[in-house]
């Protein structure tokens, strides 16, 4: 066998058994119950751009947008009795809590 075709069969054997191993490891875990809702969502790019922003701060919730001087108005749509902020609409809302 000339030196080509042997570097060529044992790039081969070595992926071969690479994609070998890989199918057991990956085959060996359980499936779980939520994989759907995070993985093949299509609203997983919406979600997870909303996540982003909300971590970044980036949101244009009403306490932003009156700092720009778009809007007069802060008070939450939702419950009516704080300023609309992400601190209200994630941990103090009570609307958000009960969702």
């Amino acid at each position: 066998m000339n030196p080509l075709g042997m570097i060529m069969t044992s790039s081969y054997l070595c992926m071969n058994s690479l994609f070998r191993n890989f199918t057991r490891s990956y085959l060996s875990f359980p499936k779980v119950s939520w994989r759907k809702l995070v993985c093949n969502n299509f609203g997983a790019p919406k979600w997870l751009f909303i996540f982003r922003m909300a971590a970044l701060e980036r949101l244009y919730t009403k306490d932003r947008l009156t700092k720009w001087g778009i809007i007069n108005n802060q008070d939450c749509p939702l419950c009516l009795t704080g300023r609309e902020s992400m601190d209200h609409m994630i941990f103090i809302c009570p609307y958000t809590l009960y969702a």
